[in-house]
C-alpha cells in the first residue's frame, strides 16, 4: 500500500509539474507572441514594399532566353550572405522542433525545451524574414526574383526535394500548400515562355518550356528542370556554384512565404 501511495505522490507531482510549466510556458507563449506579431507587421509592410516596388511574386519573368545575367546572380550572392546568420539561428531551432514533434511522448525537460524552441522560432522567422526583405530592398531584388533564384540555385537539378519544415500528418492540410507552391513555380515558367515566344527563341526553347510545365502539372511537387537545367541557365550558374553552396540553408520551407498580391494580408499557409 504504501508503495501505491509513493507512487501516487510521485505522479502528483509529477503531473502538478507539468500543469504549472504549461501554465508558465502558456503565458510566456503569449507575451512573445505578442512580440513576434508585432515583429511580423513590420515584415509584412516591407514585402508589400517589396511587392510594390518589383511586383507580386507571381509576376516575375526569369530571362527570356534562360541565361541568368551575372549581375543579378551577385546581388543574390548578397542578399545570402547578408541573411546567413539569421538563417543559421532559425534552421537550428527547426531542427529542435522537428526532432520534438517526432517524439511519442513528452515528458517535463521536453516541455521546457519545447516552450524554448517555439519561443526562439517565432523571433527567429521573424529576424530571418527581416533581414530578408531589407536585404532584397537594399540590393534592388524583387521577392519573386529571388525565390526564383533560390528554387534554381539549390533545388533544380540538385537532388535536394524542397520538403516542409515541419511534417504534416494530415494531407488534407498539406495538398492546398503545394498546391499554392507548384502554382508559383508555373507562374515562372509560363511568364518565361510568353517572353520567350514574343522575342526570336532559339530552335526547341519553346518546346522545351512546354514539356518542363507539363512536367510541373502532374505528380508530386517538384522543383522546375529537376532532371536538369537547360544548358543556357547551367552555363551562367557555372561560375557560381561554389560561393552558392557556402550560403546554402535547409530554409526551402519559407521560400515563398508572404503575401503574393497587394492587399491579401500577411500568410504562413505555404512552405
Amino acid at each position: 500500500m504504501a508503495g501505491k501511495r509513493n507512487w501516487l505522490m510521485g505522479c502528483g507531482v509529477g503531473c502538478l509539474a507539468l500543469i504549472v510549466l504549461t501554465i508558465i510556458g502558456g503565458t510566456l507563449v503569449w507575451r512573445s507572441g505578442k512580440q513576434v506579431v508585432s515583429a511580423l507587421d513590420a515584415v509584412g509592410d516591407s514585402q508589400e514594399a517589396l511587392a510594390q516596388q518589383y511586383g507580386a511574386l507571381r509576376e516575375y519573368a526569369p530571362p527570356s532566353d534562360g541565361r541568368l545575367g551575372a549581375d543579378r546572380l551577385e546581388i543574390f550572392l548578397a542578399v545570402q550572405t547578408a541573411i546567413h546568420e539569421p538563417g543559421a539561428e532559425l534552421a537550428g531551432f527547426i531542427d529542435v522542433v522537428s526532432l520534438l514533434e517526432e517524439k511519442k511522448s513528452i515528458g517535463p525537460r521536453n516541455v521546457i525545451t519545447g516552450i524554448r524552441s517555439l519561443m526562439g522560432l517565432g523571433h527567429s522567422v521573424a529576424a530571418y524574414l527581416d533581414a530578408r526583405n531589407s536585404a532584397l530592398l537594399d540590393h534592388g531584388m524583387g521577392l519573386g526574383e529571388y525565390s526564383y533564384l533560390y528554387v534554381i540555385v539549390y533545388h533544380a537539378g540538385t537532388g535536394r526535394e524542397l520538403r516542409p519544415a515541419f511534417s504534416m500528418r494530415d494531407s488534407g492540410e498539406m495538398e492546398p500548400r503545394l498546391d499554392r507552391l507548384r502554382g508559383h513555380f508555373k507562374a515562372w515558367l509560363t511568364n518565361q515562355r510568353e517572353a520567350a515566344a514574343s522575342s526570336n527563341p532559339a530552335p526547341g526553347w519553346l518546346e522545351t518550356l512546354d514539356n518542363e510545365l507539363a512536367r510541373l502539372t502532374t505528380g508530386e511537387l517538384h522543383a522546375p528542370w529537376r532532371d536538369g537545367l537547360p544548358e543556357a541557365t547551367a552555363s551562367s550558374l557555372e561560375p557560381y556554384r561554389v560561393r552558392m553552396d557556402e550560403f546554402y540553408l535547409p530554409l526551402g520551407a519559407l521560400l515563398c512565404i508572404g503575401a503574393d498580391k497587394s492587399g491579401e494580408g500577411f500568410d504562413f499557409e505555404i512552405q
